[in-house]
């Protein structure tokens, strides 16, 4: 376990993707239910998050459409190796969302769930500023808001290139988040903790292979 004092909050993942259909996401959208099931089922491996840009595309759009109060958003996987938009609402909003699974938009099939975090109230919010965090001599900056169960995260690189951020979200009494590709023997998975001196301890594993 390799620790330190970095206030930090964020979920990173790099997506790597097969040339699989469709061309676009216009041509997605053209594209009709059966068709579009057809490649979730039988052309996709959503194990292997192949297209996962479409669900997260699909997931964006949803959360920029929606009337409610988004606290966190996610591309899951249903048993069947069927993509799922996972939408975490304030528990006050809950009732007035779909029931899980009945709504479908654009492609794919919505589970709207509470989240927990909205049962502690407001305390939970925060704001990190130009956070340096190095992993295994790979330096990232950071910038994260937390306000009224919003959850902003931006995430670039040592050259200032914006990486992919998603699924930031709480963990016990502060955060877990996941960097991938970063190193072979770094698992993805970072948890954040707050320390009662104010700063954040910053936990992740590295694996080392016994030979």
């Amino acid at each position: 376990m390799v620790s330190g004092a970095i206030p930090i909050i964020s979920d990173v993942i790099w997506i790597k993707m097969k040339p699989l259909p469709p061309n676009s996401y216009d041509e997605w959208l053209l594209m009709p239910e059966s068709d579009q099931d057809h490649l979730k089922f039988q052309v996709w491996d959503a194990y292997e998050r192949d297209r996962v840009d479409i669900p997260y595309t699909a997931l964006a759009r949803l959360i920029a459409s929606t009337e409610r109060t988004v606290v966190e958003g996610a591309v899951g996987t249903y048993h069947c190796g069927e993509y799922l938009l996972h939408v975490h609402v304030p528990k006050s909003e809950i009732d007035l969302c779909p029931r899980p699974l009945a709504q479908r938009f654009e492609g794919f099939r919505v589970y709207w769930m509470y989240h927990p975090a909205s049962d502690y109230g407001t305390n939970w919010d925060f704001e990190l500023k130009e956070v340096l965090l190095d992993v295994l001599g790979n330096q990232l900056f950071l910038n994260a808001k937390r306000r009224d169960y919003r959850l902003s995260v931006e995430v670039l690189d040592s050259a200032g290139t914006p990486l992919v951020v998603s699924c930031a979200g709480p963990y016990d009494n502060g955060f877990v988040f996941n960097l991938a590709d970063l190193h072979p023997d770094l698992d993805t998975t970072h948890r954040l903790m707050p320390t009662k001196s104010g700063e954040w301890q910053h936990e992740y594993t590295v694996y080392r292979v016994l030979r």
